[in-house]
């Protein structure tokens, strides 16, 4: 077979796709990358918000959920408010706690809000 000028071979034609996937399947784990270090970012600059001004105290869990992740609902009170939250957790916290059981948090005192289970504090998460 006669290739004119500027025909691409049918093995330079494969040599291209499989360049275009391996250049995809680099930009995909780079943007799954990119997004875990964000997460694990935000995480960090809230736990040194509340760690700023920390305030130990009780909450109750009211909830669980583990549908796609598994977690619970946390209802904690501040000043006679009452206030949720719905942490992710590891699976042995996870199995070990049980609705209405008090679980020790960790608020922050300028901002009520931004709350963080003791557990998280105590267990970081392996790299």
């Amino acid at each position: 077979m006669q290739y004119k000028a500027g025909q691409k071979t049918k093995s330079r034609v494969v040599i291209e796709k499989l360049a275009l996937v391996f250049v995809g399947t680099v930009v995909i784990w780079c943007a799954i990358y990119g997004i875990i270090r964000y997460i694990e970012r935000d995480f960090e600059e809230e736990r040194a918000f509340i760690l700023q001004n920390p305030v130990r105290s009780m909450g109750v869990v009211i909830g669980e959920t583990s549908y796609k992740g598994k977690g619970f609902t946390i209802e904690y009170i501040v000043n006679d408010r009452k206030l949720t939250f719905k942490p992710s957790v590891t699976n042995e916290f996870f199995d070990n706690t049980f609705i209405g059981d008090s679980v020790p948090i960790v608020y922050s005192k300028i901002d009520p809000e931004k709350v963080i289970l003791q557990y998280s504090l105590d267990h970081p998460r392996r790299r």
